[in-house]
């Protein structure tokens, strides 16, 4: 009787034994899971924190770029005032150089023209007055529209008294 006492007390310390490894092994898959979970919240926080360092670098580019931004507004009008100023010295000049055509033109060639009118009306077109800009642009042109003009004046008068 002692044996088979023996027996079945060796054989539930055997089922005790193999429930207790059972139970030992779903702890270590457990323990596993465990160590996975832990690893992945290590994980995400440190993605967290690179994101967090993201988000203010890009927040500091961001102010940098509003200060850029508002510095080209910046030099962006003062082109424009500087831009404004230039074409109103441009005007200035070009109102000068016109005026003193004008002169030139009167000393130099108003008294061949009155000559050449009495007796005769004279209709000046657009394209004498190119003529007249552009020969005001160099000594050169403007002595060779005084003499063709002259020219065309004395044909004028000649035909004039002809007639």
């Amino acid at each position: 009787k002692a044996t088979a006492k023996i027996a079945r007390q060796e054989s539930k310390r055997r089922g005790r034994d193999k429930k207790l490894d059972e139970e030992i092994k779903s702890l270590r898959v457990v323990e596993a899971k465990v160590h996975v979970l832990h690893n992945q919240k290590k994980n995400l926080e440190t993605l967290l924190e690179a994101k967090i360092h993201m988000k203010k670098v890009v927040e500091a580019k961001n102010v940098e770029l509003a200060k850029e931004l508002e510095s080209l507004r910046v030099q962006f009008s003062n082109l424009q005032v500087i831009n404004n100023q230039l074409s109103q010295k441009r005007c200035v000049k070009m109102d000068a150089r016109l005026d003193k055509l004008s002169v030139d033109f009167d000393d130099e060639i108003y008294m061949h023209m009155l000559t050449a009118i009495a007796g005769r009306r004279w209709v000046t077109g657009h394209g004498l007055h190119l003529a007249v800009m552009k020969c005001a642009e160099s000594p050169e042109l403007r002595q060779v529209f005084v003499v063709v003009v002259s020219a065309r004046l004395v044909k004028s008068m000649s035909e004039g008294l002809k007639q």
